[in-house]
């Protein structure tokens, strides 16, 4: 008897990627060497000397890779530029935009964002709270010079 539902498709368990570019990767292991990919959904990712652009997993791992953004449970990168990274653990030794963790645990942590409950290692950020209060009382300035200027090149006469 035929019926008009639609299969429902199992993603494949494991994935190898080897000199390739793919657009979506979803299965339950996804080991890339050398490849671009546009967006990794899957439980477990290794990447080594490749690109991903979004990737959600449980566990992370890199070596000499770029990815844009990870959002897992646990991540260790190394010798690898990341963008934004979002987890409960992180292992790093690369540079990264921002890191937003629960702990982040690495010998020279590089970034410019680093938000976290504890951190271990050396910390080089670009973006620290004195930089912060300067760039804050900036804009603020240059805001109310804008808005100040505005008022008395357009106001109303009676």
């Amino acid at each position: 008897m035929l019926t008009n539902e639609p299969e429902e498709i199992e993603p494949p368990q494991i994935i190898n990627l080897s000199r390739v570019s793919v657009g979506a990767v979803q299965a339950e292991l996804v080991r890339a060497s050398q490849s671009a990919m546009q967006e990794l959904n899957a439980d477990e990712v290794e990447l080594h000397s490749s690109a991903a652009a979004s990737v959600q997993t449980k566990q992370f791992s890199a070596h000499e890779s770029a990815i844009g953004a990870v959002f897992a449970d646990q991540v260790n990168i190394h010798e690898s530029l990341t963008h934004l990274v979002s987890a409960r653990e992180v292992n790093t030794d690369g540079p990264a935009v921002a890191i937003v963790a629960t702990s982040v645990t690495g010998n020279n942590i590089r970034t410019g964002l680093l938000i976290s409950r504890e951190v271990h290692g050396n910390v080089t950020t670009t973006f620290d709270a004195r930089l912060a209060v300067l760039t804050g009382f900036i804009a603020g300035s240059v805001v109310g010079l804008i808005l100040l200027a505005g008022r008395l090149l357009f106001r109303r006469k009676d």
